[in-house]
Protein backbone atom coordinates (compact mmCIF):
# COMPACT_ATOMS: atom_id res chain seq x y z
CA UNK A 1 0.00 0.00 0.00
CA UNK A 2 2.93 2.18 -0.21
CA UNK A 3 2.58 3.87 2.63
CA UNK A 4 5.13 1.65 5.58
CA UNK A 5 2.23 1.68 8.02
CA UNK A 6 0.80 -1.73 9.01
CA UNK A 7 -1.66 -3.14 6.31
CA UNK A 8 -4.16 -4.05 8.87
CA UNK A 9 -3.99 -0.17 10.56
CA UNK A 10 -3.93 1.32 6.70
CA UNK A 11 -6.96 -0.76 5.52
CA UNK A 12 -8.94 0.73 8.47
CA UNK A 13 -8.24 4.02 7.72
CA UNK A 14 -9.27 3.92 4.45
CA UNK A 15 -12.41 2.17 5.62
CA UNK A 16 -13.13 5.15 7.98
CA UNK A 17 -12.89 7.64 4.99
CA UNK A 18 -14.86 5.47 2.61
CA UNK A 19 -17.79 5.79 4.76
CA UNK A 20 -17.08 9.32 5.06
CA UNK A 21 -17.22 9.40 1.51
CA UNK A 22 -20.33 8.90 -1.48
CA UNK A 23 -17.91 5.80 -2.64
CA UNK A 24 -14.56 4.08 -2.15
CA UNK A 25 -12.46 6.79 -2.97
CA UNK A 26 -10.10 6.06 -6.20
CA UNK A 27 -6.64 5.31 -4.05
CA UNK A 28 -3.55 5.57 -5.98
CA UNK A 29 0.46 4.60 -5.79
CA UNK A 30 1.79 8.10 -5.70
CA UNK A 31 5.74 7.66 -6.97
CA UNK A 32 6.33 11.78 -7.50
CA UNK A 33 5.64 11.69 -11.40
CA UNK A 34 3.72 13.12 -13.69
CA UNK A 35 0.69 10.21 -14.41
CA UNK A 36 -3.03 12.14 -14.67
CA UNK A 37 -5.08 9.29 -14.78
CA UNK A 38 -9.43 10.03 -15.22
CA UNK A 39 -10.50 8.87 -11.71
CA UNK A 40 -13.46 6.58 -13.73
CA UNK A 41 -11.33 4.37 -15.20
CA UNK A 42 -9.41 2.91 -12.06
CA UNK A 43 -10.85 -0.75 -10.78
CA UNK A 44 -10.76 -0.18 -7.25
CA UNK A 45 -10.57 -4.40 -7.11
CA UNK A 46 -7.03 -3.75 -8.77
CA UNK A 47 -3.75 -2.95 -7.01
CA UNK A 48 -3.73 1.22 -7.07
CA UNK A 49 -2.07 2.20 -10.26
CA UNK A 50 0.95 4.65 -10.21
CA UNK A 51 0.21 8.29 -11.04
CA UNK A 52 0.34 11.61 -8.65
CA UNK A 53 -3.19 13.03 -10.27
CA UNK A 54 -6.67 12.34 -10.99
CA UNK A 55 -9.94 13.14 -12.18
CA UNK A 56 -13.28 13.16 -12.87
CA UNK A 57 -16.41 14.61 -14.03
CA UNK A 58 -18.77 11.92 -12.42
CA UNK A 59 -20.95 12.25 -9.77
CA UNK A 60 -20.39 10.20 -7.27
CA UNK A 61 -16.60 9.20 -8.21
CA UNK A 62 -13.82 9.96 -5.50
CA UNK A 63 -10.62 11.30 -6.74
CA UNK A 64 -8.18 11.64 -3.81
CA UNK A 65 -4.55 11.84 -2.89
CA UNK A 66 -2.47 11.40 -0.15
CA UNK A 67 0.09 13.62 1.34
CA UNK A 68 2.60 14.34 4.48
CA UNK A 69 5.09 17.33 3.65
CA UNK A 70 4.15 17.22 0.18
CA UNK A 71 1.10 19.79 -1.42
CA UNK A 72 -2.65 18.58 -2.10
CA UNK A 73 -3.90 20.52 -4.94
CA UNK A 74 -7.78 20.63 -5.33
CA UNK A 75 -9.28 22.03 -8.84
CA UNK A 76 -12.45 22.36 -9.27
CA UNK A 77 -15.08 23.77 -11.91
CA UNK A 78 -17.41 26.04 -9.73
CA UNK A 79 -20.06 24.54 -11.41
CA UNK A 80 -19.04 21.27 -9.91
CA UNK A 81 -18.97 19.68 -13.52
CA UNK A 82 -15.14 18.82 -13.51
CA UNK A 83 -12.60 18.11 -9.88
CA UNK A 84 -9.24 17.17 -10.02
CA UNK A 85 -6.75 16.08 -7.03
CA UNK A 86 -2.72 16.48 -7.56
CA UNK A 87 -0.16 15.18 -5.10
CA UNK A 88 2.14 17.91 -5.34
CA UNK A 89 5.64 16.88 -4.18
CA UNK A 90 8.83 19.29 -5.09
CA UNK A 91 9.44 16.43 -8.27
CA UNK A 92 6.40 16.41 -9.65
CA UNK A 93 6.26 20.10 -9.78
CA UNK A 94 9.72 20.79 -11.35
CA UNK A 95 8.21 18.14 -14.06
CA UNK A 96 4.98 20.11 -14.65
CA UNK A 97 2.73 17.96 -12.83
CA UNK A 98 0.34 20.77 -12.51
CA UNK A 99 0.11 21.95 -15.78
CA UNK A 100 -0.40 18.70 -17.05
CA UNK A 101 -4.07 18.58 -14.64
CA UNK A 102 -4.53 21.63 -15.72
CA UNK A 103 -4.47 20.41 -19.36
CA UNK A 104 -6.39 17.55 -18.90
CA UNK A 105 -9.22 19.58 -16.94
CA UNK A 106 -9.04 22.23 -19.63
CA UNK A 107 -9.56 19.58 -22.17
CA UNK A 108 -12.45 17.71 -20.83
CA UNK A 109 -14.02 21.14 -19.97
CA UNK A 110 -13.23 23.63 -22.23
CA UNK A 111 -15.28 26.61 -20.20
CA UNK A 112 -13.48 26.20 -17.23
CA UNK A 113 -14.41 28.53 -14.50
CA UNK A 114 -12.08 27.70 -11.39
CA UNK A 115 -11.79 27.39 -7.78
CA UNK A 116 -8.10 26.04 -6.70
CA UNK A 117 -7.63 24.48 -3.11
CA UNK A 118 -4.23 24.19 -1.61
CA UNK A 119 -3.97 22.03 1.44
CA UNK A 120 -1.61 21.57 4.71
CA UNK A 121 2.18 21.65 3.41
CA UNK A 122 5.37 21.21 5.10
CA UNK A 123 6.52 25.31 5.31
CA UNK A 124 9.87 26.71 4.17
CA UNK A 125 11.33 27.17 7.33
CA UNK A 126 11.27 23.73 8.00
CA UNK A 127 12.06 22.25 4.52
CA UNK A 128 15.94 22.66 3.31
CA UNK A 129 16.78 21.02 -0.12
CA UNK A 130 20.06 21.46 -2.27
CA UNK A 131 20.98 22.60 -4.92
CA UNK A 132 19.89 19.63 -7.20
CA UNK A 133 16.38 20.90 -6.71
CA UNK A 134 16.70 24.35 -7.14
CA UNK A 135 18.44 23.47 -10.78
CA UNK A 136 15.58 20.62 -11.51
CA UNK A 137 13.36 23.70 -10.83
CA UNK A 138 14.79 25.83 -13.12
CA UNK A 139 14.82 23.80 -16.08
CA UNK A 140 11.14 23.73 -16.09
CA UNK A 141 9.74 26.35 -14.45
CA UNK A 142 9.54 30.12 -15.43
CA UNK A 143 12.67 31.80 -13.35
CA UNK A 144 10.30 34.22 -11.70
CA UNK A 145 8.64 31.46 -9.88
CA UNK A 146 11.71 29.67 -8.67
CA UNK A 147 12.98 33.17 -7.85
CA UNK A 148 10.34 33.83 -5.66
CA UNK A 149 10.11 30.13 -4.24
CA UNK A 150 13.32 29.68 -2.94
CA UNK A 151 15.39 31.33 -0.29
CA UNK A 152 18.64 31.28 1.88
CA UNK A 153 18.36 29.33 5.28
CA UNK A 154 19.78 31.55 8.55
CA UNK A 155 22.98 32.48 8.57
CA UNK A 156 25.78 30.56 10.82
CA UNK A 157 28.40 32.63 10.76
CA UNK A 158 31.28 31.71 8.52
CA UNK A 159 29.11 28.74 7.07
CA UNK A 160 26.49 31.28 5.64
CA UNK A 161 27.41 30.93 1.91
CA UNK A 162 27.35 26.99 2.38
CA UNK A 163 24.07 26.54 3.39
CA UNK A 164 21.08 24.71 1.95
CA UNK A 165 18.36 27.43 0.48
CA UNK A 166 14.58 26.66 1.53
CA UNK A 167 11.70 25.68 -0.67
CA UNK A 168 8.93 27.26 -0.25
CA UNK A 169 6.59 24.85 -1.72
CA UNK A 170 3.33 27.53 -1.62
CA UNK A 171 5.16 30.60 -3.62
CA UNK A 172 6.47 28.13 -6.05
CA UNK A 173 2.74 26.97 -6.60
CA UNK A 174 1.05 30.38 -6.28
CA UNK A 175 3.24 30.96 -9.43
CA UNK A 176 2.62 28.17 -11.61
CA UNK A 177 -1.07 28.67 -11.00
CA UNK A 178 -0.65 32.25 -12.15
CA UNK A 179 1.32 31.17 -14.98
CA UNK A 180 -1.61 28.67 -16.25
CA UNK A 181 -4.04 31.36 -16.13
CA UNK A 182 -5.94 31.49 -12.74
CA UNK A 183 -5.86 34.81 -10.45
CA UNK A 184 -5.03 34.46 -6.93
CA UNK A 185 -6.26 35.41 -3.61
CA UNK A 186 -4.84 34.01 -0.39
CA UNK A 187 -6.88 33.57 3.03
CA UNK A 188 -5.36 32.35 6.02
CA UNK A 189 -7.88 31.72 9.64
CA UNK A 190 -7.18 33.12 12.99
CA UNK A 191 -5.48 29.86 13.78
CA UNK A 192 -2.89 30.73 11.31
CA UNK A 193 -3.50 27.66 8.76
CA UNK A 194 -3.66 28.52 6.06
CA UNK A 195 -5.74 28.17 2.73
CA UNK A 196 -5.86 29.94 -0.69
CA UNK A 197 -8.31 29.90 -3.46
CA UNK A 198 -7.96 30.79 -6.60
CA UNK A 199 -10.31 33.26 -8.36
CA UNK A 200 -13.19 31.36 -10.72
CA UNK A 201 -11.63 33.72 -13.56
CA UNK A 202 -9.33 32.92 -15.80
CA UNK A 203 -6.52 35.31 -17.24
CA UNK A 204 -5.70 33.13 -20.52
CA UNK A 205 -5.97 34.83 -23.80
CA UNK A 206 -8.59 34.64 -25.91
Amino acid sequence: LHTGDVKSCVMMNRSIVTHCCPSEPKWLTQVHGTTVLCADDIDSAQSAPEADAQWTSTSGVVACVMTADCLPVFIADRSGRIVAAVHAGWRSLADGILQRTVEEVRRHSSDLKPAVWLGPRIGADAFEVGEDVREAMCQHLPEEAVARAFKPAAAEGKWAHWLTPRLNRLALMLQILLTAGFLLIEIRNSSGAFAVMVNAQAVMPH
